[in-house]
């Protein structure tokens, strides 16, 4: 973390500071790795339905027609993999087209830790050195399911989820540049807008953003985005993303009725008002999703969470006694980083539980092992959107360290000796 008389050196402004391309690229290259190394893996390359109902518009782009197998598939969105129709044209051996897109895929998370690179030295203040490498590096290497031999749509929509959290913290930090913040308010909605192009689910990053926004403003007293300009392009591009979708429905489709997928929620939540088991599926889906994801995340989420609602609750008290946090606007973006990822997680955690906890509960009414199971670990629905919080998190863990760097060696030895 950059000390304040570095800080002072730069103009009071660490937009200043320069960021070496070298450590930028080792970011990209070590997420790179950590997704080609998957290509070693002795899986055979399987394409579902799913899959095919996923590249619904790069078959279509390339003229291809595929209307006998579409009815079988469901919709996932169409807003991505339509630019992929070159690759259909060019290459004619399906193995080699199917390790293509894996691998485009892959190229394509890499690349966020460059912008999580940038935001690291520039929002977060880090040092320009390997600490900094790894953290940006780690949300894509952590990220399970832009997998060599499966294809979805997480992948555009952690790239996209990326973008819209980079362009956020933008126009948070363009205070003084009235346009900057304009046209980075703007971004941030078009992000919105094309997520919900891409998948279903993205209905959680919106109610995630919309929350965190205002209670931003209600904690802190100043909104990340220019309201006016937010809201107006959010409306639009809500608007295009449904028209796009019902557009892609009867062409791909021919339907607009008994289509899976195409909301967020379809299940029924009838099994939660019988006596206890269904309360009980409910909070056994969303516990093991969680100890999971902090499994996945060494346990990172989990101090997140400490951080985000001690953070939460003092904003709202100090609130409530008629004073504001006064913090640096470093807390602040490392606050909204880990209230957007949380609220985004837990919607989509509760909507799985939600989807999935009738057929769970069939199962256990009826003795059957297996039914709907997946809900008891679907970290790939939601795991794209917990990468901003493990990146505050570790930012404000290095702070923590050099801060209370003897407190830190005494609490090791008493560790060690308690052991």
């Amino acid at each position: 973390i950059y000390p304040i008389k570095e800080l002072m050196k730069n103009g009071g402004s660490y937009s200043s500071v320069e960021i070496s391309k070298k450590n930028m690229i080792l970011a990209v290259v070590l997420t790179m790795v950590a997704g080609l190394l998957r290509l070693c893996k002795a899986n055979d390359i399987n394409v579902s339905l799913d899959e095919i109902g996923t590249l619904a518009g790069a078959a279509y782009t390339s003229g291809r027609d595929w209307s006998s197998v579409m009815a079988a598939t469901r919709y996932y969105g169409v807003g991505f993999y339509w630019i992929y129709g070159i690759f259909f044209r060019v290459i004619t051996n399906p193995y080699i087209l199917a390790l293509a897109i894996y691998i485009a895929n892959w190229v394509c998370v890499s690349l966020m830790a460059i912008l999580i690179y940038q935001m690291l030295v520039k929002q977060l203040y880090m040092k320009d050195c390997w600490y900094t490498v790894m953290v940006a590096a780690f949300p894509g290497m952590i990220y399970p399911y832009a997998n060599w031999n499966y294809i979805s749509n997480d992948v555009p929509v952690y790239c996209a989820y990326w973008l819209l959290i980079y362009w956020s913290i933008l126009a948070y930090t363009k205070s003084d540049n009235v346009r900057g913040k304009r046209f980075y308010s703007v971004l941030t909605a078009v992000a919105m807008g094309y997520l919900l192009t891409v998948h279903e689910k993205s209905m959680a990053v919106w109610i995630a953003v919309i929350l965190g926004i205002l209670l931003f403003k209600l904690i802190f007293g100043e909104f990340i985005v220019l309201p006016v300009f937010f809201t107006g392009t959010s409306v639009i591009t809500y608007v295009i993303a449904r028209i796009i979708k019902e557009a892609a429905i009867i062409q791909f489709w021919s339907q607009t009725e008994s289509l899976a997928n195409t909301s967020a929620f379809s299940s029924t939540t009838s099994f939660l008002f019988n006596k206890l088991l269904g309360w009980k599926i409910m909070w056994d889906i969303v516990v093991t999703n969680f100890i999971l994801l902090n499994e996945k995340t060494f346990g990172l989420i989990s101090i997140a969470a400490v951080f985000c609602v001690y953070w939460l609750i003092k904003g709202l008290v100090r609130l409530f006694c008629g004073k504001r946090l006064g913090w640096t606007k470093t807390n602040k973006i490392r606050f909204f980083l880990i209230l957007i990822s949380f609220i985004a997680t837990a919607v989509v955690v509760v909507g799985v539980a939600v989807q999935w906890g009738p057929g769970v509960y069939k199962g256990y009414c009826k003795g059957m092992i297996g039914v709907s199971t997946r809900a008891y670990g679907y970290l790939r629905y939601y795991v794209a959107f917990t990468g901003p919080a493990i990146v505050a998190i570790c930012s404000m863990l290095k702070y923590l360290l050099q801060r209370y760097r003897k407190m830190l060696y005494v609490a090791c030895a008493i560790t060690i000796v308690l052991v």
